[in-house]
């Protein structure tokens, strides 16, 4: 489910009590930074999914930096 901006902030503002702060290109840059090296830490992840050992350990890691990766790309698109 995609928030739309005015939910996005009515949610912000229950949550934290004060309005969105405003984004700035360098927050942006940064964003998408993280993305990157959650995309890099995914790839490296969902290799190791197979490992006899620590199979399910990364497995799950894979799967949480796939959340990362989705609301990463969800904040954004919102900006």
């Amino acid at each position: 489910m995609m928030m739309d901006r005015q939910m996005q902030q009515r949610v912000w503002q229950r949550v934290y009590g004060k309005p969105m702060p405003p984004k700035s290109q360098y927050n942006r840059e940064k964003l998408q930074q993280c993305l990157r090296r959650e995309q890099m830490n995914f790839r490296y992840y969902d290799t190791l999914r197979m490992d006899p050992i620590y199979g399910a350990a990364f497995a799950r890691l894979a799967d949480d930096t796939m959340e990362h990766i989705k609301m990463l790309r969800q904040i954004l698109g919102n900006q």
